[in-house]
């Protein structure tokens, strides 16, 4: 059996310095290294993640829900319609209808979405193909 000041003399032995880790960006989560947002048809989008997503309905109605709050973002198809779920709270779930949203739910995804406005019939008939349109916000 080793003495015990062989092993403290081994522990006192300086060991080289690790590499250190260097944060990489990923292009999905950060496409600009602008801090404004941008305006993508009926949402605001943020060039980083933000704290709070806000529905703003027809009627001029809004709420807005912290992003730590949502369990749960999910969608049988992202391209017609999804479904957010958070916790506590009086709202318990929001599901977004619409056409072309599968951009849109990815964002939402990776918490960029400042706002989702639904839009009017004009605004979805007169949409660019391919463009993503909300046309309806419902919440319980």
């Amino acid at each position: 059996m080793p003495d015990s000041s062989t092993q403290l003399s081994e522990l006192l032995v300086k060991k080289p310095q690790a590499k250190p880790i260097t944060p990489r960006r990923s292009p999905t989560v950060l496409t600009s290294d602008s801090d404004e947002a941008t305006v993508e048809n009926c949402c605001r989008i943020a060039p980083r993640p933000v704290m709070m997503i806000r529905f703003r309905m027809c009627s001029g109605e809004f709420i807005a829900l912290p992003y730590p709050m949502l369990k749960q973002a999910r969608s049988d198809d992202a391209d017609r319609s999804f479904e957010l779920r958070f916790a506590g709270g009086d709202i318990h779930s929001v599901t977004v209808e619409g056409q072309n949203l599968w951009r849109l739910f990815d964002y939402v995804c990776h918490q960029r979405v400042i706002e989702i406005s639904e839009s009017d019939r004009t605004v979805a008939m007169n949409a660019a193909d391919g463009d993503w349109v909300v046309t309806k916000l419902s919440y319980k």
